[in-house]
């Protein structure tokens, strides 16, 4: 769970390119992340929750919105 007032963003296409910098962008301005691409490897960061998947799938997206809840109470921006 994220730390009250904690902001939490969830960003997909993750693994290169303008998704990775976003989720550096997002870290250095201390939001918790949850990130998704199809190849994404498990993180060691406690506050960057990481879910493998293809978001053209619409299980996907569900599987991101309910690990954002589950890991951190809340999502603020997408």
């Amino acid at each position: 769970m994220s730390t009250p007032g904690q902001k939490v963003a969830v960003s997909t296409s993750v693994s290169e390119g303008i998704g990775a910098g976003l989720v550096k962008a997002y870290r250095k301005l201390s939001y918790s992340v949850v990130a998704t691409s199809r190849s994404i490897a498990p993180s060691d960061d406690p506050d960057l929750l990481t879910v493998q998947g293809d978001m053209a799938d619409p299980a996907t997206a569900g599987r991101v919105a309910a690990a954002a809840m589950e890991r951190f109470g809340r999502t603020d921006t997408l």
